[in-house]
């Protein structure tokens, strides 16, 4: 799934093999009915190279690991998100927020037992790294509790292998790079530290088959 800023205008895109996609689509006009799906026309994700980078926002700390999400934020994030969208040059920059996603199959026991491997070494790692997050303001209150209970509970939903893009076309690729920092920027308002936030890190333009990349 996508959102899209190109030419002053918003977009959001949906990409999947055919019979996920005619599943999606029924699912769509059922919830949505007064909205229209197309084919991409205006080429929101066409873009050029030697002008783009890309971004990938990963979890510090795995997905086993909760970040903030408390019911009261994700507004903010949407509204945050479009505000940077009027920082940007309606001439030159487009940009697409990527989110791609895989079920997970979690019936296993070989799957619990890794997860409780990872959760358990993961504690371990912030019982002997206390020095660093004692005196510091963000630390969350009863972060041990709130791990646990998290950990617990989400292990008994389906699971699914998310990851997050950001691409930007600029007057260059280091404008391109400095407009992905302010978009992933938003993504602080999730930042439960130390168990969870966001990182990001700058990959190759190739690495997106969602996108078409022209010279």
């Amino acid at each position: 799934m996508g959102l899209h800023y190109s030419k002053g205008e918003i977009f959001y895109s949906f990409n999947a093999n055919q019979r996920t996609s005619a599943n999606f689509e029924s699912q769509f006009y059922t919830h949505f009915n007064n909205f229209q799906l197309a084919n991409d026309t205006k080429e929101v994700r066409s873009y050029e190279r030697s002008k783009s980078a890309i971004g990938e926002l990963k979890l510090m700390h795995s997905r086993f690991f909760p970040f903030k999400m408390d019911g009261t934020d994700d507004g903010d994030f949407i509204f945050n998100l479009f505000r940077t969208f009027e920082n940007f040059d309606v001439a030159t920059d487009k940009a697409g927020f990527f989110i791609e996603m895989k079920p997970i199959k979690n019936e296993s026991f070989l799957f619990y037992v890794k997860s409780k491997l990872q959760y358990r070494r993961f504690r371990q790692k912030l019982g002997l790294q206390f020095y660093k997050y004692m005196f510091k303001h963000q630390t969350q209150k009863n972060r041990k509790g709130e791990g646990d209970k998290y950990f617990k509970e989400k292990l008994k939903t389906d699971l699914f292998e998310t990851k997050l893009y950001i691409i930007v076309q600029s007057q260059n690729k280091a404008t391109a790079e400095a407009k992905i920092r302010s978009l992933a920027n938003n993504l602080l308002v999730f930042k439960h530290y130390p168990m969870n936030q966001f990182q990001l890190k700058l990959r190759d333009v190739a690495l997106l088959p969602q996108v078409k990349m022209f010279k």
